[in-house]
């Protein structure tokens, strides 16, 4: 079992999702180094129509 600590998170936020709209969350990571991860994830509309928000994390 493996713990990162978070060095840095940044999430913007481009449009509302409402109480009952399904969502989708597709997560990647965009480097593994040595001693740290960079990752990103957005969430999506269940049509994938329209970006809710994205994040950006170092750990």
């Amino acid at each position: 079992e493996t713990f990162y600590t978070t060095i840095n998170l940044v999430v913007d936020y481009f449009t509302p999702a409402f109480v009952g709209d399904t969502i989708i969350a597709k997560t990647a990571i965009i480097r593994k180094g040595k001693q740290m991860v960079n990752a990103q994830c957005e969430i999506w509309n269940a049509a994938e129509t329209r970006l809710i928000a994205r994040a950006t994390s170092t750990f």
